[in-house]
């Protein structure tokens, strides 16, 4: 966990029990 992954929804996030997972950004 604690990776940062770029997505095209910025609602899309998926957390996990490390760092928070992945935050979403904006294309």
């Amino acid at each position: 966990g604690g990776s940062i992954t770029v997505y095209g929804n910025p609602k899309s996030v998926d957390k996990d029990d490390t760092f928070g997972g992945k935050i979403a950004i904006p294309e």
